[in-house]
This record gives structure tokens, C-alpha cells and sequence, in this order.
């Protein structure tokens, strides 16, 4: 029995993945019809993905759930032009219900993950004591676990599954859907990279924390639209958001950094253990070193995206 079974879902993971197969959404080239392919992608790996996340076989499973929620939500704020806010605005607030779930299992882990990994490389040992901080991250884990699995087994979240593939079949969209697809880039990718455009701008030369992880946000939702688009404008697109992946990657390396700082700052740099604090000071220096690489890194990545030929104009 899987997750969607306990939801109630009258779908199988099977049954989903028959009916949103996204190669039938490829027969034309409007903006409602690379809508419908990239719903039903991320649909599909939604939906494939929630038995893995119920049985916790694999690490991964909270973190392609969480890809699949974010690009859908991405990709309806991307087409919103074209869409019914009536229907759209909805279903994107229930994907941030369920993002918000997974984030709060899946952020954590990271963090385990990352300072466990930083502890096993540094040659010191005094740096073990580190281990002890991991514990209080595990029990957050574990209780935004449990929440997580009642709202997948919940039927709001049935309910969120069966409106995914009735909007990957047929959205719900005003005349603009109609529209050539190439006709229609110009205004839906325009948004996103304005948007991109002006946060990067509002960086200066010394960009702090919070404007590249403004930067991280936006750039992301610049490469989902264009990989939506790829379909109709094959390798320009794809070239266009490759540059931009390698952008998002090096801000996401810098905000990991960030956060794994802020949080040795506030949870055991202060420590009673005095080992312990010892260890989360080490780490956090590490730690400080990475994010100030990453951030004297990022212009050059900015660089080549923006030099990459906009496929859209």
C-alpha cells in the first residue's frame, strides 16, 4: 500500500503515470501545450516519489518531492499570464503547503548531512565533539518527518493529486493559451529574468547574504522557465538554462553555507561543553571560508549566463 493508496487517491502511481505521459502533450507548440508537458513531468515525479518518501529507502526521496513541488508551483506563476488566477492561485498556495512539509524535513538533513561530511574531513580531534550538535538536528528531522507523512496520507493532499493531473490535462486558461508558443516566450520568459535582472543589480560589490540568496530564488525560476520551454526552442533554451543551473548551484553551495553558519553561530559556538563549542568554532570557520568563496565566485557565473543568447528575443 502506498502513500496515495492511503490517501484515498483513486489513482495508482501507474494509472498516473498512463495518463500524464508528457510525450502526448508535444502535438502543438502553444504556450498551454509546454503548460500541460511540463505539469504532467513534474506530476508524474511528484506522484513516483511519494511511496519513496513513505518508506525512507532512499535519502533522496524528500528532495526530488520537493523539486517536483517547487517547479510546479515555478511553472504556474511562470504561464500565469495565460492562466485563470481562479484556478491557478489555489493550487499553487496547496503546493506551498506541501513544499513547507518538505522543507522542514528536508533542511535539517541537509544540514546533518553537510556538518557530518565536514567533520569526517577535518583532520583534528578535538572536532568530533561536533557530533553531539547533530542529535537536536535528527530529533527535528524526525519530528518534521512524522508531520510530513500525515499530511501525504491526508486527503487535502488526495485531493491536491487529483487537481495536479486534471490541470496537467486540461488548465484552466484565458485566450492567451491559444498562442504560439514563440509568440508567447517573449512575455513569460521576460518576467522572470526582469525579476533576476533587478535583484542582481541591487547586489553592488559587496553583495550580502540575503540579496544572492534573493539572486538563488530568482535565477531558479528563470531556468525552470526555460527548460518549460525547451520543447520549442530546443538547444538555445537548453544552452540558456544550463548557464543558469550552474549559476543556481554555486548560490545554492553559498546559502548552505550561510545557514550551516548562522546556525553553529546560534547553537554551539555558545555551548556549556566547552568541547563542543571548540568543535561548532572550527566548523564554523569552515564554514565561513565556503560561503566567502562562493560569493567571490558568483559574478563570473553571472557573467557567462548573461552572455548567453536569450532564446526568447
Amino acid at each position: 500500500m502506498t502513500a496515495l493508496d492511503l490517501a484515498n487517491t483513486p489513482r495508482s502511481v501507474e494509472e498516473v503515470r498512463s495518463e500524464l505521459d508528457p510525450v502526448a502533450h508535444l502535438e502543438g507548440t502553444t504556450a498551454l501545450d509546454l503548460l500541460r508537458r511540463t505539469m504532467a513531468l513534474s506530476t508524474v515525479r511528484l506522484v513516483a516519489q511519494v511511496p519513496v518518501v513513505e518508506f525512507g529507502e532512499d535519502p533522496e526521496g524528500i528532495h526530488d518531492t520537493r523539486v517536483a513541488v517547487r517547479r510546479l508551483r515555478s511553472d504556474l506563476r511562470t504561464f500565469g499570464h495565460v492562466l485563470d488566477p481562479v484556478w491557478a492561485d489555489p493550487l499553487r498556495a496547496e503546493l506551498g503547503w506541501v513544499g513547507a512539509l518538505l522543507g522542514r524535513v528536508r533542511d535539517p538533513e541537509v544540514l546533518v548531512a553537510r556538518l557530518d561530511a565536514r567533520i569526517q574531513s577535518i583532520a583534528d580531534p578535538g572536532i568530533a565533539a561536533g557530533k553531539m550538535l547533530l542529535d537536536d538536528l535528527e530529533l527535528q528531522r524526525v519530528g518534521a518527518r512524522r508531520r510530513l507523512l500525515e499530511g501525504l496520507r491526508s486527503e487535502r493532499f488526495g485531493t491536491l493529486v487529483e487537481r495536479l493531473v486534471e490541470g496537467a490535462t486540461d488548465p484552466s486558461s484565458v485566450d492567451g493559451g491559444t498562442v504560439d508558443a514563440a509568440e508567447t516566450a517573449g512575455t513569460l520568459m521576460s518576467r522572470p529574468w526582469r525579476r533576476l535582472v533587478r535583484a542582481a543589480g541591487r547586489l553592488g560589490l559587496q553583495p550580502e547574504d540575503a540579496g544572492l540568496h534573493r539572486v538563488r530564488i530568482e535565477v531558479k525560476r528563470v531556468r525552470y522557465a526555460a527548460e518549460a520551454f525547451s520543447p520549442a526552442f530546443g538547444t538555445r533554451a537548453d544552452r540558456f538554462a544550463a548557464a543558469a543551473r550552474e549559476l543556481q548551484d554555486l548560490l545554492g553551495e553559498h546559502h548552505d553555507a550561510v545557514v550551516s553558519l548562522a546556525w553553529l553561530t546560534a547553537n554551539g559556538i555558545g555551548a556549556d561543553d566547552t568541547s563542543v563549542a571548540f568543535a561548532a568554532g572550527r566548523l564554523a570557520e569552515y564554514e565561513s571560508m565556503e560561503r566567502d568563496r562562493r560569493r567571490d565566485a558568483w559574478p563570473e557565473a553571472w557573467a557567462r549566463l548573461e552572455k548567453r543568447k536569450r532564446f526568447w528575443t
